[in-house]
């Protein structure tokens, strides 16, 4: 089912369940009302393509020997193929009949009436149809039982109908179709039944005075009633009036109601308009843009406005580029806290201002295009993700702020690149910075791959209040020269230049038939200028590098699994290991590391350091290093319907440290990455690291994901998260288990189940129960919560059709 069904689906789930919960249904006459028939299935074929038979402005028509040439309309068209004429003798009415292949009538307006025979009146200008009738219009089909076409008025009226529009299917004793002065259609269905449910035997039907569609924008519905069996129920609320929307979701009033623990009792607000150049797309209105615009109410926060601008088409083909977004909050009570972590008081007045935008500013073709990238997140506080945008500050509670100018071109690109820090509660930077890469490509024809990265900007640290505090007062305490050196660092907070030339050379070389080298060479300047009580200091780098991989492989025809399809079995390994040198002129331990590799001894990654020198995007942390990384890569595929299959992916792998200036370990942990994918319904990932060598990095992390579709009616997903003996990181072991079980055609059940294996405890208990009924699927949620401490439980109800998936926007949690 389209989308545009959808907000009508959501304000008829409104009503439906404001019905139920009211009483004092009305019964209307069942008397007065069709006969509900599913619409047979083989009605919805597209229309024949006949070769012409007639074209009544090109026939003239013999009688008794003479010719008449039959004034025939300029706004339709007939097509037959071996179907006959009758005609009158004054020459006024025309018959084509077809009771075999049928007679189309077609308009220049694009309707497409196809019925045994057409009856054309040239005096009154209409056109019978006798039934069976087929009408088609763009997605719109019609079947009835006799039509008439007004060519003078361009319209249609129709009687015993059954139709399919914009997701609905409707049966009406009559309906007409009139063409707009813009073109479009209006088409009208008196006292119809309709369903969203396109299947044999429909469950509920609703029904209407009247019901309206204008194609590509508004569908309105006129006294809605409820139908079920033998009983026909005015809707409370909505029996009573007519309401109109458009058939684009985002488009008009959206409210949604419910209840929150941190917002108490809440009904949010928005309206959308559609902006600049609007056209019909798919059936659905669109235009250039969306403006939204929101007023919310929250029954212990108070009142908040908003404006969302989005470019609809940017929209579409970079998700995550979301426009222009504007909230405010005048948050009456802005100290509520869901956790047991103390919070820094903060103002009533809280906002948040957002643009993400890509925008290309100019096409060269191969020669490259020009673009410019938005990302800016304005926040009134450190907490207003958390309390208005919940899913945004799980993500990324301390969004980046740039603006960016790129010129790309297939062998690099030119950036000017800008980031600055309106935020104050964490530590960032302010950078104008311009720089050119090449990526890694043949010069010429003499076999060398050449790559370089250039950059020249000023920059500058900044460090939010709370932090400079604590660091000053850490800096107090210390004596050791090089701990005194790092706070020092993290505290300046002074602009400076920098210069970064970065090159490398590589080729590639085949050794014994069998051994893949790929030796590198390469060399580096970074220049810092006006440092705060550093000066000028300037690093000279020097570097060289060398891959080896080999690739064996055995095929095994004889493997076969008929169960899954799956013959033959090829095993790919390519045991393989890279060399990496680096020396360092000289560096002043002063200087900001605004671009650095961290090491695991600060916490802040645990992954491996890429040994590629332009790769290697830590500049201001650059030092001696020499540094082995070994490994074998294992693939296994097989051909699943002749296609091929990677069944198993599996590297593993770990570094030497001879010596490295972001660890004092000579070894690395132990990696290992696993995909195993038998089947579609089964994937299997895991991720390890572990210290397996003595003098290793000293910590354990493994990730692992399962998910299993054993059967059509059972899907579960296991996961585990486990963290342990990080120098920085705390201990983390979590694990979850989450199931879908359809008991049958009607009813599902789901849960879900977060096990904390260091509290002891589930910090998140779900249990699920959905009940199909029609188009609905009726869920009901009761879960547990434990928020380190503060506990949590909620109850939810939601009604959501089942081919579109629209929830209606009543929840109770």
């Amino acid at each position: 089912m389209n989308s545009a069904s959808s907000k009508v689906s959501t304000w008829l789930g409104i009503g439906i369940v404001t019905g139920m919960l009211m009483p004092g249904f009305q019964t209307a006459a069942e008397d007065e009302r069709p006969d509900l028939l599913p619409l047979p299935s083989d009605s919805f074929r597209t229309p024949s393509t006949d070769s012409p038979f007639g074209d009544i402005n090109q026939r003239s028509i013999e009688e008794l020997g003479s010719f008449s040439k039959i004034q025939a309309p300029d706004k339709a068209q007939i097509i037959s193929a071996n179907g006959s004429i009758e005609y009158s003798s004054d020459g006024h009415t025309v018959v084509y009949s077809n009771p075999q292949s049928g007679v189309r009538l077609i308009t220049e307006d694009g309707l497409d009436l196809q019925s045994r025979s057409v009856r054309m009146n040239l005096d009154s200008k209409v056109a019978g149809l006798e039934g069976p009738v087929t009408i088609y219009q763009g997605e719109v089909l019609i079947l009835a039982e006799s039509a008439v076409y007004d060519w003078e008025k361009q319209s249609v009226k129709a009687k015993g109908v059954k139709a399919k529009i914009q997701g609905l299917i409707l049966r009406s004793d009559e309906a007409s179709i009139e063409v707009l002065p813009n073109k479009s259609q209006h088409i009208s269905f008196h006292r119809p039944f309709f369903t969203m449910e396109d299947v044999e035997q429909p469950q509920a039907w609703f029904g209407a005075r009247e019901v309206s569609v204008r194609t590509g924008e508004t569908i309105s519905v006129d006294s809605l009633s409820l139908k079920v069996e033998d009983n026909e129920f005015r809707v409370p609320l909505l029996g009573w009036f007519a309401f109109t929307h458009s058939l684009n979701p985002r488009e008009g009033y959206l409210p949604m109601i419910g209840s929150r623990s941190t917002w108490g009792a809440y009904w949010l607000n928005q309206y959308g308009f559609l902006v600049g150049n609007r056209r019909v797309k798919n059936g659905v209105p669109t235009a250039d843009y969306l403006i939204t615009t929101r007023l919310d109410a929250r029954a212990r926060r108070g009142l908040a406005v908003g404006l969302d601008a989005e470019e609809l088409e940017m929209a579409q083909r970079y998700p995550e580029m979301k426009g222009l977004s504007l909230y405010y909050a005048q948050d009456s009570d802005p100290n509520i806290n869901p956790t047991n972590i103390p919070r820094e008081p903060i103002d009533h007045e809280r906002y948040r201002i957002a643009l993400q935008t890509y925008k290309p500013l100019l096409d060269k073709g191969k020669f490259g295009t020009l673009s410019l990238a938005t990302n800016i997140n304005i926040l009134s506080d450190r907490y207003m993700l958390r309390d208005f945008y919940e899913e945004l500050g799980r993500t990324d509670d301390k969004p980046d702020n740039t603006v960016r100018l790129e010129w790309v071109q297939p062998r690099g690109q030119v950036m000017f690149n800008t980031r600055f820090a309106p935020n104050d509660y964490y530590t960032s930077e302010t950078r104008f910075e311009l720089s050119g890469y090449r990526v890694r490509s043949i010069i010429g024809n003499s076999g060398i791959a050449y790559e370089t990265n250039n950059t020249f900007g000023f920059m500058r640290q900044e460090v939010p209040a709370h932090l400079r505090g604590e660091y000053e007062f850490a800096l107090d305490q210390i004596s050791d020269p090089s701990v005194r050196n790092y706070y020092e660092r993290l505290l300046n907070d002074h602009g400076f230049f920098r210069l970064n030339s970065t090159h490398e050379f590589s080729t590639s070389l085949n050794v014994l038939g069998f051994l893949n080298v790929t030796p590198k060479l390469g060399a580096a300047y970074a220049g810092y200028y006006n440092v705060e009580r550093a000066g000028t200091d300037n690093r000279f780098l020097g570097y060289m590098g060398c891959d080896f991989d080999m690739k064996l492989h055995r095929t095994y025809n004889s493997f076969s699994l008929p169960r899954y399809e799956m013959r033959t079995l090829t095993h790919l390994i390519q045991p393989y290991a890279s060399l990496s040198v680096g020396s360092i002129s000289s560096s002043d331990p002063l200087v900001p590391q605004l671009d650095s590799w961290s090491s695991t001894l600060s916490g802040s990654t645990i992954n491996p350091m890429p040994l590629d020198l332009c790769s290697f995007t830590g500049i201001d942390s650059w030092g001696d290093w020499t540094i082995w990384r070994m490994g074998v890569h294992n693939r296994f595929t097989t051909l699943v319907d002749g296609a091929p299959r990677a069944v198993l992916d599996w590297n593993v792998f770990f570094d030497y440290n001879a010596s490295n200036p972001n660890t004092p370990n000579k070894f690395s942990n132990l990696y290992s990455l696993i995909r195993f994918t038998p089947t579609d319904r089964l994937t299997c990932r895991i991720e390890t690291q572990s210290p397996v060598f003595g003098n290793s990095d000293g910590f354990e992390q493994n990730n692992l994901s399962l998910d299993y579709q054993p059967t059509p009616w059972l899907e579960t997903s296991i996961g585990l998260r486990q963290l342990s003996g990080h120098p920085v990181l705390e201990d983390s072991r979590q694990t979850y288990i989450q199931t879908n079980l359809r008991l049958n055609d009607r009813y599902t059940i789901a849960g879900r189940w977060n096990w904390d294996l260091e509290e002891k405890c589930l910090p998140i208990q779900q249990y699920s129960i959905f009940r199909h009924s029609g188009p609905w699927h009726i869920g009901a949620t009761l879960y547990f919560r434990d928020n380190g401490g503060k506990k949590e439980t909620g109850f939810g109800i939601s009604f959501t059709l089942s081919e579109t998936g629209a929830a209606v926007p009543i929840n109770f949690l």
